[in-house]
């Protein structure tokens, strides 16, 4: 993903699918499992929010640094298991 646009440089996956076995599993001890998930990196609002103004608005306003990244990677996680 380029920051300076916002332009997705990837396509990302429609749906995920995954089997997974735990080969340490053992039957008498309890175990917990949760799934995490990551999602392709995108542009923060004051990203495009700074992209939208014209380059002089952009250098007044210091958009080349705000004191934070220019993109996120949002996360979830399910429910334990």
């Amino acid at each position: 993903m380029d920051p300076a646009t916002c332009t997705p440089s990837a396509a990302g996956a429609d749906s995920l699918c995954a089997v997974w076995q735990d080969p340490e599993f053992e039957p008498t001890a309890r175990a917990t499992y949760y799934v995490r998930a990551l999602e392709t990196p995108t542009c923060r609002w004051s990203t495009h929010v700074c992209n939208a103004l014209p380059a002089e608005q952009q250098t007044a306003l210091k958009c080349a640094d705000l004191g934070v990244a220019k993109t996120i990677q949002e996360r979830a996680w399910s429910s334990p298991v």
